[in-house]
């Protein structure tokens, strides 16, 4: 009996590492994060997310220095003639004749990229009448790719997410 209560307490811990083992490779998918582990447990997740909720504030200077924040900017230290060799006319019709942007990569999981509208081909901080955040999440999931009838392409591509998924969408005021 006493022998019996020994291999019992041995295999206890034995039971313990058995019943983890299959969790740890559900959840982990034996690299990086796994395909069941929710969204709201990566950090990056939350990082972005916040970053999207600037779409939601007035367009005014307060708001264009939070998302140039991002970039180490603000409007007194961002290179204007930079920004301007950039712009472009917008082809279709819009209450914003100019568009020019900014972007960059924040970290390995999200890109970020900044439109700036205005009325005038050259931008400066007195005529940026509205911002733009636009970003893109990479989830570190891959989803299946079934092409068309044409090229019937099957493959595995990233899964990445955007602020409208969200459902966190601009302030269309425009600042005057």
């Amino acid at each position: 009996m006493i022998e019996k209560c020994k291999t019992l307490k041995l295999l206890k811990p034995l039971g313990l590492f058995v019943a983890i083992i299959p969790l740890v490779f559900l959840f982990g998918g034996c690299s990086g994060w796994g395909w069941f582990v929710p969204y709201s447990f990566q950090p990056s997740y939350y990082k972005f997310k916040k970053m999207c909720k600037l779409n939601k504030l007035p367009n005014n200077e307060e708001k264009y220095n939070k998302v140039l924040g991002y970039f180490g900017k603000s409007l007194d230290s961002l290179d204007w003639d930079e920004l301007n060799k950039k712009t472009k006319k917008l082809q279709y019709k819009s209450e914003y004749e100019y568009v020019s942007a900014i972007d960059k990569q924040i970290s390995p999981r999200i890109y970020m990229l900044i439109l700036m509208y205005g009325n005038e081909s050259i931008f400066n901080r007195e005529n940026i009448r509205f911002m733009q955040f636009v970003g893109d999440w990479d989830t570190g999931r891959k989803v299946l790719y079934l092409g068309h009838e044409g090229n019937m392409r099957v493959d595995f591509v990233k899964k990445e997410l955007n602020c409208n998924d969200f459902n966190i969408y601009h302030n269309l005021e425009y600042s005057k």
